[in-house]
């Protein structure tokens, strides 16, 4: 299940709170999908935001189910879109998500690599320096609202497309 977002790097700060996001979002949505189907799937959420293009990214979500499960984890992950829109995280849930990404991020940042990454492209657009400085900060410091609201902005019932990858069905034997 997938809705649109956006693109470019005027936007480079709002792509990586919506790293906050999708990582609230795939919490939730793992626990749903095992109490709903009892199994541990790995569902998961993540989100695109093509720098280079001013529009095109997209937040996803994605599991491999058994077929029968395919309705039901299209319903909860609308569920669970609509329910973050509708009420804000806690600030105890922020904090499982945005504690792991401050690490993560911390950890990144001691390599040049990292830095290479984040200034790709400065030579020809000169903004995307601006956003390193605010790259743990863009990571890791929100708020309840600014997560609702930005659910509101894009994880709306109407803005989202479905794709389910079934197998195709076998032949019994002496049925042709």
């Amino acid at each position: 299940m997938s809705w649109p977002t956006g693109g470019g790097t005027m936007g480079i700060p709002e792509s990586r709170q919506l790293e906050i996001l999708t990582q609230l979002f795939t919490n939730r949505l793992m626990n749903a999908v095992r109490e709903k189907l009892g199994v541990s799937y790995a569902p998961y959420v993540y989100s695109t935001w093509p720098v280079d293009l001013a529009a095109g990214g997209s937040i996803t979500a994605m599991a491999q189910l058994d077929p029968k499960s395919v309705p039901i984890f299209f319903q909860t992950a609308d569920d669970i879109a609509q329910d973050l829109i509708a009420n804000p995280p806690s600030m105890d849930e922020l904090a499982l998500v945005t504690e792991p990404l401050r690490q993560q991020v911390t950890r990144a940042a001691s390599s040049t690599a990292f830095f290479m990454s984040q200034l790709e492209g400065a030579t020809t657009d000169p903004s995307r320096i601006g956003t390193v400085r605010s790259v743990l900060t863009d990571y890791t410091v929100t708020t309840p609202q600014a997560m609702q609201a930005l659910a509101a902005r894009y994880l709306g019932r109407d803005h989202s497309w479905r794709l389910e990858v079934m197998p195709e069905a076998k032949e019994k034997p002496g049925t042709r």
